[in-house]
């Protein structure tokens, strides 16, 4: 039902983990240090992934988070330098300090909904990152989450808080909130090059909003994707994306 501190710590010949159904915890550095490991599959009743659970693995290259975990530890997985595919399950509800950092081959980020906070450089370091989808509840992010991320090109923000990605290659911006969101300022070359797409109906508060009116293109989006509403039966309900 858990593996234990430092467990496997340092085991260089291991190179593949799976668990029985019944695992609920994984403890502190239990494989830090496996640097040959190359899958671990965590099954769905693990409720806990302790600080620096697989740091340093540095041949791993894909994981998935289960559903039921609802926190991933500091640097649990910091310095997995081949770590390519993370897969948030929804339940996942926070990400702690220096999660991820140095993990160089991650390039696309999508975030469940049930995510709320993210600690301090849980992503700094992260230098392949391209792509980030920001999920709808993120209402915290820690210092320096994302430095080191300079070469992100699209990011779509679903939530009422901008995250800090310093990067100046950022070429699309996708928002979902109407109202213009408080964000840092970006670098000179964004303002000219990315794009920024904004809900029907809100253009003109983003080209008069402070930040938002210095990019040089903002264009509108049906953020539903639906064009057309038909149906049969005249008292049937119809309900929006939340439900």
């Amino acid at each position: 039902t858990s593996i234990g501190d430092y467990a496997f710590y340092g085991c260089t010949s291991l190179t593949g983990y799976t668990a029985t159904e019944n695992l609920k915890v994984i403890d502190t550095s239990a494989f830090a240090g496996c640097s040959k490991l190359v899958s671990v599959t965590i099954p769905r009743g693990v409720m806990s992934i302790g600080n620096n659970a697989f740091e340093n693995c540095t041949s791993l290259a894909a994981i998935i988070i289960p559903q039921n975990m609802l926190a991933i530890g500091s640097k649990s997985f910091a310095g997995c330098s081949s770590l390519a595919s993370v897969e948030f399950k929804e339940g996942v509800e926070t990400i702690g300090n220096n999660a991820f950092a140095n993990c160089t081959s991650l390039a696309t980020l999508i975030f469940p909904e049930s995510l709320t906070a993210i600690g301090d450089g849980a992503f700094k370091g992260c230098s392949g990152l391209k792509t980030i989808l920001f999920s709808e509840n993120i209402d915290a992010y820690g210092s320096n989450v994302f430095e080191g991320c300079d070469a992100v090109e699209a990011m779509t923000v679903k939530g009422s808080v901008m995250p800090t990605v310093p990067s100046d290659k950022i070429t699309s911006i996708t928002l979902y909130s109407p109202v213009p969101l408080e964000t840092a300022e970006f670098a000179n070359k964004v303002y000219r090059n990315a794009t920024v797409y904004v809900p029907q109906g809100s253009l003109e508060r983003y080209q008069a909003a402070s930040v938002w009116k210095n990019f040089w293109t903002i264009k509108e989006f049906d953020s539903t994707g639906i064009e057309d509403v038909t149906m049969d039966v005249a008292d049937a309900p119809i309900y929006n994306m939340k439900g």
